[in-house]
């Protein structure tokens, strides 16, 4: 999503408020989905669910890369653990799997 020619990503606050946000599926295109997110100060990756161990290592991995200094967001296995924190969560990307 380009920041120049999305009108959600234009009207994201810029006065120090964070969106809390988090990430369901946390694969190939989760992990795209959170290079994105990444790129707008006032979202903040505060949940990764993905039952896959590997991937959610890899998208900590790439959180890290990007910001060395955050603080790890809250991980867990499946969707019934992350409904748990929902007053926690302001957005949640759901990335689920392309089958054909």
């Amino acid at each position: 999503f380009p920041p120049t020619n999305n009108p959600i990503i234009k009207r994201l606050p810029s006065n120090n408020i964070m969106i809390r946000v988090a990430v369901l599926g946390c694969g190939m295109m989760g992990q795209e989905h959170i290079s994105y997110i990444l790129k707008y100060a006032s979202l903040s990756v505060d949940f990764l669910c993905d039952p896959n161990q590997s991937s959610i290592d890899t998208a900590l991995s790439l959180l890290k890369q990007d910001q060395p200094d955050i603080k790890s967001p809250t991980v867990v296995s499946d969707e019934k653990e992350l409904l748990e924190h929902v007053y926690d969560i302001d957005l949640l990307v759901i990335v689920s799997q392309l089958l054909s």
